[in-house]
């Protein structure tokens, strides 16, 4: 405990402070949200899925408290009896912007109206793309995602043949069911940030179908719930 209270008022210098609290903290944190986007994708019901968006909050809220006590015990190492020299200012520049970019993802994720960024979108579909392709489940496989235009396209295939149930199942809108309806809540931060659609392009073994979600009708249907 000692130990711990120490390190949050910098008792162990800007390099230290910095190298273990800041930069090696980010690689643990980096991972384990690389097993909340695999939980995201491999989610088999409503049931894994909020277990997966419980853990995602709770960490983002954690992560946010610990990087705003190391803005705290960075300014306190740097300023113990001295003042920083250039590599300290940068350690704590990279502090306080790495901070703010963590809070902003907080506030996002906690409240989906936020507007979000097209530079935070595109940085969440590189993230994700670091991890495709990735077996969903059922069958499916989600090969790649990108923002084309002002659209968010994800790619994925599909282990079988388009027939009529699953062609009648794909032209039901997607605002009509919970799936659908989910995304919209979770993404609207992203139409208000001026993204037009959310595109799921599926590819089976016979063709290729796609199901759409207009940000101009997701912004509506909140409106109205």
């Amino acid at each position: 405990m000692y130990t711990m209270l120490k390190f949050f008022n910098g008792g162990y210098g800007l390099a230290k402070t910095y190298w273990f609290g800041v930069f090696g903290a980010g690689i643990i944190v980096k991972t384990a949200f690389r097993f909340i986007n695999k939980g995201y994708l491999t989610a088999q019901s409503d049931l894994d899925f909020a277990r997966v968006e419980m853990f995602h909050d709770v960490l983002l809220v954690l992560l946010s408290i610990y990087m705003l006590l190391m803005v705290r015990a960075m300014i306190k190492a740097g300023f113990d009896g001295r003042r920083p020299g250039g590599w300290g200012w940068l350690g704590i520049g990279l502090t306080i912007s790495s901070t703010v970019f963590t809070l902003y993802v907080a506030a996002t994720v906690l409240f989906p109206s936020t507007v979000t960024p097209r530079l935070m979108l595109e940085w969440d579909i590189r993230q994700l793309n670091g991890q495709l392709p990735q077996d969903m489940g059922n069958g499916l496989t989600m090969k790649k995602a990108e923002i084309l235009g002002d659209d968010i396209i994800y790619y994925i295939d599909v282990n079988g043949e388009i027939d009529a149930v699953v062609n009648n199942a794909l032209e039901k809108p997607l605002l009509d069911t919970p799936e659908g309806q989910g995304t919209c809540v979770d993404l609207q931060g992203a139409f208000k940030g001026g993204i037009n659609s959310i595109v799921y392009d599926f590819s089976f073994d016979n063709g290729n179908a796609r199901q759409v979600i207009k940000g101009a009708d997701c912004l509506e249907w909140l409106e109205l719930h």
